[in-house]
């Protein structure tokens, strides 16, 4: 299965993205982190649980495991070897991406908020409470995930469940913003999207 996106939509798509992302920003952030902050804290450790088992550094040991193992898969399993070899390339993308954005626009994490009461963006910072959005954990679910959803139309619930799952883990955390795992997701889902088309087209391209 394979979604394709116009010029115009996907510019539309982007504006969507930017703009949801600014009224987070101006309007939503600091409401729900103080929200989440005096209503979830009896879900606090297993947030942090959620939080380090679904890491950004764990999903990139997944991509090493699933891109070397689909070479030991039987060449009938082709759909799997394709979804595998999709899983890790867009994680490893997002990843990139994730990282450059994080270190360039270098926005304050909450607890620089409640700590020093700085909110913004402080750019070109490698420090890890100077490099907020995207979330790592979010764009590394999507990305790691989404390829299912490419095949198997299924799997779109499931993957959505967890998705949430982290993005609200990482909320309860008090490690992100809100506008921080919107983008995040959205990393995750554009890298696994342009991997599954590329390959896609590459295979029409052959045939």
């Amino acid at each position: 299965m394979i979604m394709r996106l116009t010029k115009c939509r996907l510019s539309l798509l982007a504006i969507f993205i930017l703009f949801v992302y600014g009224a987070s920003y101006f309007w939503l952030d600091l409401p729900v982190l103080l929200f989440f902050k005096a209503h979830t804290q009896n879900f606090y450790h297993l947030a942090g649980v959620i939080s380090h088992a679904l890491s950004p550094a764990h999903w990139l040991i997944f991509a090493v495991i699933v891109a070397i193992g689909q070479f030991f898969l039987p060449k009938r399993f082709i759909r799997l070897r394709d979804c595998l070899r999709e899983i890790a390339l867009s994680i490893v993308i997002a990843a990139v991406i994730g990282a450059l954005l994080k270190y360039g626009l270098a926005r304050y994490r909450p607890i620089e908020f409640f700590q020093h009461h700085l909110y913004g963006f402080h750019f070109f910072s490698m420090k890890h409470d100077l490099n907020s959005t995207p979330s790592g954990h979010t764009l590394a679910v999507f990305a790691g995930l989404m390829p299912f959803v490419w095949y198997c139309r299924r799997a779109f619930f499931p993957v959505l469940v967890v998705g949430v799952i982290v993005m609200l883990s990482r909320l309860i955390y008090l490690d992100h913003y809100l506008a921080d795992v919107w983008l995040g997701a959205w990393v995750g889902i554009a890298s696994s999207y342009f991997v599954h088309h590329y390959y896609q087209s590459r295979w029409v391209n052959k045939s």
